[in-house]
């Protein structure tokens, strides 16, 4: 039986909608630079094909964003952006 995973809601601000409750999740991605685990807090969406993280947690988790990634234009809401995809990220939701 697997354990079930419970996701928290943060209340942000919305320009639009005067606030909104965001599904947030702490993952766990392995540093195989460091062999440990490093947590972070992100947004859940269920309907994505990927997930972003800023640029300074490649150095953290020992991926070289030159040999390691390739690079993607990636589209959406706030307009167009060259983003680096690593397809090797392991990580882990919970227990």
């Amino acid at each position: 039986m697997q354990n079930e995973v419970q996701f928290s809601f943060e209340k942000a601000p919305s320009s639009i909608f005067g606030y909104v409750f965001r599904p947030i999740a702490l993952v766990y991605f392995y540093s195989k630079k460091t062999n440990v685990w490093i947590p972070v807090w992100g947004i859940v969406d269920t309907g994505a094909d990927y997930t972003l993280l800023p640029r300074g947690y490649a150095e953290k988790l020992g991926i070289d964003l030159i040999r390691d990634c390739d690079e993607y234009t990636t589209f959406g809401i706030g307009g167009e952006e060259k983003s680096k995809i690593f397809k090797h990220a392991i990580l882990r939701i919970g227990n």
